[in-house]
């Protein structure tokens, strides 16, 4: 496609580009109209994101609640796998060489695994949200792509980029440990689950608090500085407490006891492991609260003229034309 454009009186022939090295040197330094002001939609993700943060976190309380509704061991309510055990039947699905005592406290992810409402409740917790969870990871990445793309330091840049990946993973590893139960399930499957999630989920947190220094210096506001102490201390803290709660549930997954209460110092340490893992990822809404999604037409989509759609597909006659388009307008002044 060729075009005749006017300049100055006289009119010349200009090229289209036929390759993505040429579209993109025509958009250099070039930002394309939006149309926003006729767009279908247009609306700020903080929204949709919140809504399903807060389902989230919202069953994840009523695992909570739900995990002490019904006491696990009492003398009225005997488990069942102890029922068994007592009976001298040949196969057991837990242990009873972790005796309760009453000074216990109740483990999250313990009861999670014991009490069947609490796993449910659980479960909803944790896979509804994935899928906006990974597209958060994905819009932090861009954010800093954006705001670093000056920089020389290439590290950063690879660790930004990576962070999107190591998110997926821990993301879909804790989908696998909450969905597969230890004595029902898999044991391994849960096993090996929670030991890559362990390793993803720190790594993140410390991926992305390294990533926030190099915007230390640059003007912000206060809740965005509020923000990234907040993530600074909870990875920290969340780093710390996991690698002290693994080895105990590592030793509840290999043989796990009849009941789902720990002494009171392993309680408190998952407490606060589990708080500082949900405050991190919640402060994410923090930078993601001037993102919006747009959708508005366009006149190379076939909504404002004729078009033929063969030729604007994947190495079709017009594939990189767009940008030429808008070079001409904002270049040879011609109005939309």
């Amino acid at each position: 496609m060729s075009s005749d454009v006017a300049e100055d009186g006289q009119r010349r022939r200009v090229k289209e580009p036929t390759d993505r090295e040429e579209e993109r040197a025509l958009k250099n330094g070039l930002i394309e109209d939006d149309n926003e002001d006729i767009a279908y939609l247009n609306f700020s993700l903080l929204w949709p994101i919140g809504i399903l943060s807060a389902l989230s976190v919202g069953f994840f309380a009523l695992a909570l609640i739900t995990q002490e509704s019904i006491e696990h061991i009492t003398e009225m309510r005997p488990a069942l796998n102890q029922f068994w055990l007592a009976y001298g039947k040949a196969f057991a699905l837990c242990t009873d060489h972790f005796k309760y005592k009453d000074e216990y406290f109740p483990s999250i992810l313990r009861q999670i695994e014991i009490k069947v409402l609490t796993n449910v409740f659980f479960r909803v917790a944790v896979c509804v949200p994935m899928a906006a969870r990974i597209f958060v990871a994905i819009l932090v990445r861009n954010n800093q792509r954006s705001e670093n793309e000056n920089s020389v330091n290439q590290l950063f840049k690879i660790v930004n980029e990576a962070a999107v990946y190591v998110a997926a993973i821990e993301i879909l590893s804790q989908g696998m440990f909450a969905i597969v139960t230890i004595r029902l399930d898999f044991n391994y499957i849960y096993r090996h689950s929670f030991t890559i999630f362990a390793i993803t989920s720190s790594m993140y947190m410390l991926m992305r608090t390294i990533l926030l220094f190099p915007n230390a210096n640059q003007e912000s506001e206060p809740i965005d500085t509020i923000a990234t102490l907040l993530k600074a201390i909870c990875a920290i803290v969340y780093c710390w407490t996991i690698s002290q709660f693994y080895p105990t549930h590592m030793n509840f997954i290999v043989a796990p006891p009849c009941h789902g209460y720990v002494p009171k110092g392993q309680a408190i340490l998952e407490y606060i492991m589990v708080a500082a893992y949900l405050i991190f990822h919640l402060s994410s809404l923090v930078d993601i609260r001037f993102i919006r999604f747009i959708c508005y037409p366009r006149t190379c989509s076939g909504e404002c003229e004729p078009l033929k759609p063969e030729n604007f597909s994947k190495n079709g006659k017009y594939e990189f034309c767009r940008s030429y388009e808008l070079r001409q307008r904002q270049v040879m002044g011609i109005e939309d």
